[in-house]
Formats: C-alpha cells, sequence, structure tokens
C-alpha cells in the first residue's frame, strides 16, 4: 500500500501538488534533505519539522519538536508522540495543508475487497461541521459563549430522533472503545486511573488564567490610578495589553501562526509591560514616602515661630501720638504673636481636606512619582541584563537606554 499527499498552500490559492511514496519513513521540513521540502522563506516550517512512518499497516504522524507545532485537523499535537492517520486526515505545517490518503496496491485476481467504512463520509461531513462550530464559538464575545452553545445544544436535542436510548448507548460504546484502543496516542495513567498528564495540562492552563487575569486587573488599576490621580491620559495605552480579555492575550502570545522572531518580540514586550508595572509600585511607594516626610512639614509651615516673628517685627505700635516697632516691647510681641498662631491654627483646621490634598499632599507624591518613573532608564543601568527586554521598544527609547549603558 502506497501513501499520497495532496499539498496546498493556505497563502497562495495556485499552489497545488500531489506526492506519492511506497517506503517510509517520510521526513517533511524546510530543510532540502526531506522527503517532502516545504520552501518557506517566512520560516514557520522548522528545518525538519515532522515524519511518518508505519507501523504493522498504520501510518503515524510525529512532530519532531517543531518551533510553530503541527496540526492534525486543526488539533496541534504533542511532540515526539506519534498519531495514526486515516483516510482524509489534514496536516497543518506552517501555511502548508497536507491531505492524507492511502493508495491500495494493484492486486491479482484473487484480490481481498479493501473495507470501505459505510460511516466514513457521514463522519467526515461531522468533523467539517465540528471545526466550522470552533470557529464560531470562538468570533462570539467570551461571557456568551457557554450559553450560546448550551442553547444551540438543547434545541437540537430536541430534533434528534434518538429512539430509545440508542444514540446514547452508541456515543457511549464508541468513547469507551476508543479509550481502550491503541490505535490512537493516550497518556500514561496514574495509579488512580486519572490521566496525569491531561490534570497536569489542565493545571497549566488554570495556572496561566490566573496569572493573565491578575495581569489584565493590575494593568487596569495602574491606567485608572494614572489618569484619576496623576492625570495622565490613558488614551494612547488604549491599545495596550490591558485592554484585551484572557483569551485574546493568550492567544496574542501563543500563536502559531507567527514566526518566532515575532513570538519572541510579543514575549519581550510582555516582559517590559511588567517591569513597567513593577516601577509603578516603586513609584507609588515613594510617592507616600515623600507625603509622610514632608507633607506635616508642608502643612504646618505658616505656623513656623520664625516666619510669624519675622512678620511682627515689621509691624508697630502706637499710643497716641507715640509709636513704636514691636520688637522693642517683647512682651506685646509675644502676646501677638500668640494672636497670630491661634488664627493661623483655626484657618488651618477650618480648611476643606480636599485643599490640602491638592495643594499640599498630591503635589508632593506626584512630583516624587513622575520622578522615579522617569528614572526607568536608570533601572535598566542598574539592571543591564533588563535592557535586553527593551529591543522591540520604540527605536528612540532603546537607543537613549542602550547609549547609558555603555
Amino acid at each position: 500500500m502506497s501513501i499520497k499527499f495532496v499539498l496546498s498552500n493556505t497563502a497562495n490559492p495556485d499552489w497545488l501538488r500531489e506526492e506519492e511514496f511506497q517506503d517510509d519513513p517520510i521526513t517533511i521540513g524546510r530543510h532540502n534533505d526531506n522527503v517532502i521540502c516545504l520552501e518557506d522563506p517566512d520560516k514557520k516550517v522548522s528545518r525538519h519539522h515532522a515524519r511518518i512512518e508505519r507501523k504493522e499497516g498504520v501510518s503515524y504522524l510525529t512532530d519532531c519538536e517543531s518551533a510553530n507545532f503541527t496540526f492534525l485537523n486543526d488539533v496541534k499535537i504533542d511532540p515526539n508522540k506519534p498519531y495514526a492517520l486515516r483516510e482524509g486526515d489534514q496536516v497543518m505545517i506552517g501555511k502548508f495543508l497536507l491531505e492524507f490518503h492511502e493508495i491500495a496496491a494493484a492486486t491479482e485476481e484473487d484480490h481481498t475487497v479493501v473495507f470501505q467504512n459505510p460511516l466514513q463520509n457521514d463522519v467526515q461531513e461531522l468533523v467539517t461541521v465540528l471545526n466550522r462550530l470552533k470557529k464560531q464559538y470562538r468570533s462570539q464575545q467570551p461571557e456568551n459563549r457557554a450559553f450560546l452553545l448550551q442553547n444551540a445544544l438543547d434545541e437540537a436535542a430536541t430534533m434528534i430522533d434518538a429512539g430509545d436510548g440508542e444514540l446514547e448507548r452508541m456515543l457511549t460504546n464508541t468513547i469507551r472503545e476508543t479509550d481502550n484502543s491503541d490505535r490512537y496516542y493516550l497518556p500514561e495513567r496514574n495509579g488512580n486511573g486519572n490521566a496525569a498528564n491531561d490534570l497536569l495540562e489542565k493545571r497549566r492552563e488554570q495556572l496561566l488564567d490566573i496569572l493573565v487575569d491578575a495581569f489584565i486587573e493590575i494593568s487596569q488599576m495602574t491606567v485608572n490610578f494614572r489618569r484619576d490621580f496623576v492625570n495622565i491620559d490613558a488614551e494612547a495605552e488604549s491599545e495596550d495589553l490591558h485592554s484585551l480579555d484572557r483569551e485574546q492575550i493568550i492567544e496574542h502570545l501563543l500563536d502559531p501562526a507567527i514566526s518566532e522572531e515575532r513570538a519572541d518580540g510579543r514575549i519581550d514586550a510582555l516582559e517590559i509591560k511588567l517591569i513597567e508595572l513593577t516601577l509603578h509600585q516603586k513609584a507609588m511607594l515613594a510617592g507616600y514616602r515623600q507625603v509622610l516626610e514632608n507633607g506635616p512639614r508642608a502643612v504646618l509651615a505658616p505656623l513656623a515661630a520664625d516666619k510669624i516673628q519675622r512678620r511682627l517685627v515689621q509691624e508697630s505700635v502706637g499710643f497716641g501720638a507715640l509709636k513704636t516697632v514691636l520688637s522693642k516691647l517683647p512682651f506685646y510681641m509675644n502676646f501677638k504673636g500668640y494672636r497670630l498662631l491661634k488664627k493661623r491654627i483655626r484657618q488651618l483646621m477650618s480648611e476643606d481636606p480636599e485643599v490640602f490634598d491638592v495643594n499640599v499632599f498630591r503635589k508632593l507624591f506626584v512630583d516624587k512619582y513622575m520622578e522615579k518613573m522617569s528614572s526607568v532608564q536608570q533601572e535598566f543601568v542598574d539592571n543591564p541584563t533588563e535592557v535586553l527586554m527593551f529591543k522591540d521598544a520604540e527605536p528612540a527609547a532603546r537607543e537613549a537606554a542602550l547609549s547609558s549603558v555603555s
């Protein structure tokens, strides 16, 4: 039995070819030493991307630890693990689509009739429908997806002729048989009978969701703080990562369709954003300390004895036609000073707290906060290894940071 691949290029509809093979293994990659060489200037296809081997009459697809993954019927496969191929299966490598076919060898008159599965066409249609459903599901708002899908399934359930439970038994038995079959790769199971790899993957996804949600919340809090407290317009940040939801960020960072260079750039941009958020926390602490150290002094400055004294020594007092400066009457000068001090204290006590916030505390805080935020260049001077994270920053900012280090 030979193998045939129908190859197409999703980026070029005119590119189409068929290749038939008798021997294995069939190696697939960008390098010209592969059996199937996929020329890819964008380098989304690895030099040695995947291979196909036959074992006991079954063809198996294995991803060779490629950078941008291999997809079997739109599902990413794990590296170095064989996956059985069936008639019509579609393998996506970069922008290339390889459709798998088996060709029965020519036989003598006493030939064996090749079995044709009567359910194959219907199942293939089901695969097409499920792939279309997946795309529609992803296109909906995240908060509406589960409801819309459940609603559609409930409505569809009323249209299915389930008979006396035959459909449920059919699906249950099929899933059980597939689960016990060695035709497909299944993860190793632990002593409790749970899929250890599946559990680990689930925990990774949960951890990723928690971290991304925390990143979004902290980023939005930072933007709101700058807008409401420091009067920094957030319009320029509207296209930043914080404006995306969880799934959009994950798709943005883990998009298998982009090049390695672009993927590295997105990760570096995330690192820069995290450094900025860390610096925001440091700047807030610096501003708070500034208020603690200088706020009381600024509020009490009008009550300083030397200021009151400087004002009083310039005043004079008259007794009829006789006038003299207060400094010559120490007792009366102290009395006037005491009355002036009481007056200023009453003024401070009756002042609107918002006035102190705007004119004293907030000004001290914002000045120190902006001073700390503007010292980002110095932060990278103190930590030269972090300058590398700026490689995708604006050219002027990157040049300034690197020149200051050198």
